[in-house]
């Protein structure tokens, strides 16, 4: 039988998902990610982490521990901003949005070190769909959403 704090995280998953799949969409659309998308999704991991915290202090779940997914949710966070800064500056032109670095680090909230994976398979999937369809610029929220989704229950079922 789970415990309560899987429970309560496979409940908290399940918007976050939605959250996920509803700024992929607009992204595709209108080739932005609203701010009210990723605070969706770093509100149900946050309530997450502190369910977490509160009743599995010692044993990190299949998650990983609070204080790791933070780090990697700053980490993505700074490394991202500022490759965005250096290609701006280089180029004279945006590369990354910003809604997807916040997506992203929002992403990093629930699945820690797992956002290197999201990242590569999003990568991987954008360019190859890009390549087929001879894109130079597309929304790169639908694949992030995608792998974000697909790495976060994954997690969950491991």
């Amino acid at each position: 039988m789970p415990g309560p704090a899987l429970i309560v995280t496979c409940a908290l998953a399940l918007p976050a998902c939605g959250f996920i799949a509803w700024g992929s969409w607009i992204d595709a659309c209108e080739r932005r990610i609203p701010n009210a998308c990723t605070l969706g999704v770093a509100i149900c991991a946050a309530v997450q982490m502190a369910v977490q915290a509160l009743l599995l202090p010692t044993a990190p779940p299949p998650l990983g521990g609070v204080g790791e997914r933070l780090a990697w949710a700053a980490g993505a966070l700074l490394a991202l901003l500022a490759l965005e800064l250096a290609w701006r500056r280089l180029r004279g032109a945006p590369g990354l949005g910003m809604g997807d670095i916040k997506l992203i680090a929002a992403l990093a909230l629930w699945v820690g070190a797992g956002i290197v994976a999201v990242l590569a398979v999003s990568c991987l999937l954008a360019s190859a769909v890009a390549l087929v369809r001879r894109q130079h610029e597309f929304a790169f929220g639908p694949y992030l959403g995608l792998a974000g989704c697909a790495c976060l229950v994954l997690s969950l079922l491991v």
